[in-house]
């Protein structure tokens, strides 16, 4: 199956920084999953092919930091001042921030995707398109119950059709 284009950057994608804590980390994992056997199809009483019960479930959750919250700092000279005072500005801008994350998340092959501080605009035009293009369905449910409450941010959870079904069409 093919994947058309499913979003287009304005700006040039950056490399993934060095990142020393994690780099390990997700070395060791990404080594343990290309050893695993490919799952099993499971047949419609759920049990797969080769009766075999073992099979795991995938999970990645991130706080990908709203616009509305990280862009309070963006004008701020005075490290004292900023909520995120051990990062420059230049790497909190969601521009920069988003293709990073995005491809940490498809790094790791989730069945399911939990997502907290998603802003409406990145969901509709970022997050859903992509992963939709790449195979799997989400829903979002915005914070905050009316629009006067200046709230434009939520969760978002997708799931893996290649794991689940999708039972009633989602808005």
């Amino acid at each position: 199956k093919g994947c058309e284009e499913a979003y287009q950057f304005k700006r040039r994608v950056e490399a993934l920084p060095s990142l020393p804590i994690m780099k390990p980390l997700r070395e060791e994992f990404m080594n343990r999953l290309q050893s695993q056997p490919q799952r099993q199809e499971q047949n419609c009483n759920g049990v797969n092919s080769e009766d075999d019960l073992t099979m795991s479930l995938r999970v990645v959750t991130y706080n990908i930091l709203a616009d509305q919250n990280a862009s309070r700092d963006v004008d701020k000279n005075d490290d004292a001042d900023r909520m995120y005072s051990h990062c420059k500005n230049e790497h909190i801008v969601k521009w920069r921030r988003h293709p990073l994350i995005v491809h940490e998340i498809l790094e790791y092959r989730p069945d399911v995707i939990s997502l907290q501080e998603v802003d409406t605009d990145v969901f509709t035009n970022l997050l859903k398109p992509v992963l939709n293009a790449k195979g799997y369905e989400g829903y979002y449910s915005q914070k905050g119950v009316d629009v006067s409450s200046g709230v434009r941010e939520g969760c978002a959870i997708f799931w893996s059709l290649d794991v689940f079904e999708s039972v009633r069409p989602v808005d």
